[in-house]
C-alpha cells in the first residue's frame, strides 16, 4: 500500500470540526511507515490545508469539493466548474426557499458567499451565526457577487438543517438539475451541486494517472453516499460503522475509526511483504 486516503466530515472529523487524537498518531504512523496520506472531501481547499496546519498532518493530495479539484503535492492539477450563468440560474431557483435551506458557494481563498439580502435580518443573523463553523462567510450577497464578478464556481452547496429536509430537497433538486449536474447528498444535512460527471471516484482516478499509482496500492474510508463511488474503485476500502447500513454495505471493510483502518493497512502490507 503506497496511499492511504480519507474523506473528512465524519470520517477523519466530528461536528465541531476535531479530529481524534488517535486518528492524528496513526496519520504519523503512516508517514513513518512510508504510506503517502491524502483528503478526498466536498471540503473546499483552503479548509484543508487549514486542517492539516492545525495538527501538523501532510497531506501529498487533496480531491476537493465532492471531485471538482485535485491537488497533488500542492500543485492545482484539475478543476471542474458550474459556469457563473448557470449558477446563477441554480441560486434563482432556491433564492425564495432560504427559510427551509441554505445555499452557498465556497471561493478558493474559504470564504463563504449566501444570498443574504433574501433573509430577513433576523433569520439571515440566526444563519450565520448557526453556520459560523464553516469559517468566513462574506457580507456580500452570492447573487450579486456571481452576476459581477461572472465566476465559474466548483461547487455549490446546500445546508438543509435536517436529514429529513435533505432527503425531501434531493428529488426536487434532482428532478430540476439531475440532466445536467451531480446532485448529491454529502452528510446527513447537506446536498451538493457539482458539474455532471463529476464524483469522488472519476476525480480519484484521474489523480492516479497523474501520482502514476494503481488503484490496488490506495486504500479509502469514507462515511457517506458520495465516497461509494471511490469504494467502488479500491479493493482496500472501509466505510465508518456510523455511516447508514446503504453506505456501509458498498465498502469492503467496516471500522470504528480512521485508526483501526490504518491499522488494517499496515498491517497488509507488512504480511503483503
Amino acid at each position: 500500500m503506497k496511499l492511504f486516503l480519507s474523506d473528512l466530515d465524519g470520517t477523519l472529523i466530528d461536528v465541531h470540526g476535531n479530529i481524534q487524537e488517535q486518528d492524528v498518531q496513526a496519520i504519523h504512523t503512516l508517514a513513518e511507515r512510508g504510506i503517502a496520506f491524502g483528503i478526498v472531501t466536498g471540503r473546499d481547499y483552503g479548509f484543508c490545508q487549514k486542517l492539516i496546519s492545525r495538527y501538523r498532518l501532510a497531506a501529498d493530495m487533496i480531491i476537493g469539493n465532492n471531485g471538482g479539484s485535485i491537488w497533488i503535492h500542492d500543485e492545482k492539477v484539475m478543476e471542474e466548474h458550474i459556469e457563473a450563468g448557470d449558477a446563477v440560474r441554480i441560486m434563482e431557483f432556491l433564492k425564495d426557499h432560504v427559510d427551509e435551506i441554505n445555499p452557498f458557494v465556497c471561493n478558493e481563498q474559504s470564504t463563504f458567499f449566501f444570498m443574504r439580502e433574501q433573509y430577513a435580518p433576523e433569520h439571515w443573523n440566526e444563519v450565520r451565526k448557526q453556520l459560523a463553523y464553516l469559517g468566513d462567510i462574506a457580507d456580500r450577497d452570492l447573487l450579486r457577487y456571481l452576476k459581477e464578478k461572472q465566476e465559474p464556481v466548483v461547487k455549490i452547496s446546500i445546508h438543509t438543517y435536517t436529514q429529513e429536509r435533505r432527503d425531501t430537497w434531493l428529488p426536487i433538486l434532482r428532478r430540476q438539475f439531475q440532466d445536467a449536474y451531480e446532485i448529491l447528498p454529502t452528510s446527513f444535512d447537506y446536498i451538493e451541486i457539482t458539474r455532471k460527471g463529476i464524483d469522488k471516484g472519476k476525480s480519484f482516478l484521474q489523480a492516479l494517472e497523474y501520482w502514476k499509482l494503481s488503484q490496488e496500492e490506495v486504500a479509502f474510508i469514507g462515511d457517506g453516499a458520495n465516497d461509494i463511488p471511490l469504494f467502488h474503485e479500491v479493493e482496500a476500502s472501509f466505510c465508518m460503522a456510523s455511516a447508514a447500513q446503504e453506505v456501509r454495505r458498498e465498502a469492503a471493510h467496516v471500522v470504528k475509526s480512521v485508526a483501526e483502518a490504518v491499522t488494517f493497512v499496515i498491517e497488509y502490507k507488512q504480511h503483503s511483504k
